[in-house]
């Protein structure tokens, strides 16, 4: 659920709820979290990642938990986060001018 509820209009949640309606799209959006815990993918050795990463996560995400980010900077080598307060799953809809401001600021350092 959204932290701020007026980061989403009416039309926003109709357009949301339309196509989580469509035949097959729930169970589309939800295989791939299925698959990820039950083919153990977060188990196997990979390589280390060698691309400059910016990942922007909301500390209150009900739905993927801040502590699922910990120990990211072991798998990629040029890692940076930022953690955005009172906010949720929706960084971009809720923050919008903080994620373009972290965005930005990254992207101007990793030219």
């Amino acid at each position: 659920m959204a932290i701020d509820k007026t980061a989403f209009t009416q039309e926003d949640i109709n357009a949301y709820k339309e196509a989580a309606a469509k035949p097959g799209a729930l169970t589309a959006m939800l295989n791939y979290y299925r698959n990820v815990f039950q083919h153990g993918l977060l188990n196997r050795s990979w390589g280390v990642l060698d691309v400059p990463t910016l990942m922007i996560w909301g500390e209150n995400d009900t739905a993927l938990g801040k502590e699922l980010t910990y120990g990211t900077e072991t798998f990629v080598k040029d890692f940076q986060i930022k953690y955005i307060p009172n906010c949720s799953h929706w960084v971009q809809q809720e923050q919008p001018q903080l994620v373009i401001q972290y965005m930005r600021e990254w992207l101007m350092a990793n030219r």
